[in-house]
Parts: C-alpha cells; sequence; structure tokens
C-alpha cells in the first residue's frame, strides 16, 4: 500500500503550488512592466517632472494647481532628484518610474486577493488577464499617479469588503488607503462615491432594512 496522504498535508501542497504559481506570475508581468519604463519620458511624464523639479520643499507640492500634479508622484519625483539612469550606455528613467511599476506589482497581487474569494480559477484568470492587460502596463510603467491610484483603489476595495465581512479593523485600513487614493489622483473620487453606495446598500441589505 501507497502512504496515506492526510486532507490537511493535501490542502497544504495544493497551498504552496498555489503561491508558487502565484510569485511567478507577479515575476513575469512584473518583470512585462520594468521592460515597459526602460523608454524615454512621454509629455505628460515631462510635465510632471518639470512641476517636481520646480518646488524647493515637499510642501509647495500642494501649492501646484495644476492636473498634472499628481501630488503623490510629484513628491517621489521630487525625493529622486533629476538624474537618469544609465542602462547599457544609455539613460533610462527607471527610478523616477519605479513607484508606478511597484504599484502596477502590488495591484495585481490585490487583484489575485480579491478574485480568490471565489475560487483559484477565479482568481488566476483575473491575475492573468491584468497582468497582460495593456492599459494597465502603460499606466504601471509611467511616472504618473495612475498606478498608485490603481493600487490604493483596489486596496479600497478590499477592505470594504473585510469590513461587512465582519473585520473591524479594516475600516481604519480603509480611511489610510482613501487620502492616499486621492493624493494620487483626484479622479479617484468616482471610486470612492461607487464604494459608498455599494457599502450602503450592502449595509441595508445585511441590517434587513
Amino acid at each position: 500500500e501507497g502512504p496515506v496522504i492526510r486532507e490537511g498535508e493535501s490542502s497544504r501542497a495544493i497551498s504552496r503550488r498555489q503561491y508558487a504559481a502565484l510569485i511567478a506570475c507577479l515575476a513575469v508581468f512584473g518583470l512585462l512592466r520594468l521592460a515597459a519604463s526602460m523608454g524615454d519620458f512621454y509629455l505628460d511624464e515631462i510635465w510632471s517632472f518639470y512641476f517636481s523639479r520646480q518646488i524647493s520643499s515637499p510642501f509647495d507640492v500642494f501649492k501646484l494647481n495644476h492636473d498634472n500634479n499628481h501630488i503623490l508622484n510629484t513628491l517621489y519625483l521630487y525625493m529622486v532628484g533629476g538624474e537618469p539612469f544609465f542602462f547599457a550606455g544609455k539613460p533610462t528613467f527607471i527610478p523616477h518610474r519605479l513607484f508606478s511599476v511597484l504599484s502596477g506589482i502590488v495591484s495585481l497581487f490585490l487583484v489575485w486577493k480579491i478574485a480568490s474569494r471565489q475560487g483559484r480559477v477565479e482568481a488566476f484568470t483575473a491575475l492573468v488577464l491584468c497582468g497582460l492587460s495593456y492599459p494597465l502596463v502603460i499606466y504601471s510603467s509611467e511616472a504618473r499617479g495612475y498606478s498608485p491610484e490603481i493600487m490604493f483603489a483596489l486596496a479600497s476595495f478590499f477592505f470594504v469588503e473585510k469590513r461587512l465581512s465582519g473585520s473591524r479593523s479594516a475600516a481604519y485600513f480603509f480611511w489610510i488607503t482613501v487620502p492616499l487614493a486621492f493624493l494620487s489622483h483626484s479622479s479617484f473620487i468616482y471610486i470612492y462615491a461607487a464604494l459608498f453606495l455599494w457599502s450602503a446598500l450592502e449595509e441595508v441589505k445585511n441590517n434587513g432594512v
């Protein structure tokens, strides 16, 4: 007779394979975003970079009244400085885009985490679709505020779900991610409005009002 495989051991083996597949996907899609970030600045990135070089202190970022001032991104560009990174003898702007690249990778993890509530197949399907999404790759490779906004928006949605499931601490994390999302890009107002309406309707339904 062969060895007896306990149910718990089988579940742990599945979990290990699942997380190994997750790490592999994040690595591949992360490298895709990193490769996309190695080109020259686009016009809007040049504009954002220009604003970041005009401020003399981090607090000045709140005085820039312009739609190209994505506050967290401008602060990040201010801290990184103005020197390009040379790769194979050519100047690249990977350091200036790294905030967006990392935000894009974290966003993929959050997509997987949110979709995993529906099942493993659904989680990896959502991960692959978002990982190969052209707009998301572009947003994750630009020194702009869109990628951080997506990351914090997904985090906000995740914590709303956790709060509706009964987690009290999730509300505190939600109120951390919301201002960070607004500081990433003001268009988060549309997502916040949707989260507000959805969570309010869920509360009404759960309370039987």
